[in-house]
């Protein structure tokens, strides 16, 4: 089973996905939403991904929480993460 890594609220997790649009929209929130507003601070790139859940598990869209993991963990490469 696919694993792919996510961010929430309890911080990252890795988590296993059936459903290839998921693991499609955890790829999406690492390259456009979380990297988007780490590189620019505009929480619009935040938006699209609020409420949304990947194995059940609701994406990190605060943007005060990803802060605070981006300056803990500073830069991650969250290719190392995926398991086919």
């Amino acid at each position: 089973m696919p694993q792919v890594p996510i961010l929430t609220s309890g911080g990252l997790l890795v988590v296993d996905v059936t459903d290839p649009d998921e693991a499609s929209l955890a790829g999406k929130y690492w390259s456009s939403g979380y990297e988007g507003f780490i590189e620019t601070g505009d929480v619009g790139y935040l938006a699209p991904f609020e409420y949304e859940t990947v194995a059940g598990y609701p994406l990190e869209t605060d943007p005060d929480v990803i802060e605070d993991f981006y300056f803990d963990h500073g830069p991650i490469d969250v290719a190392e993460y995926y398991r086919s």
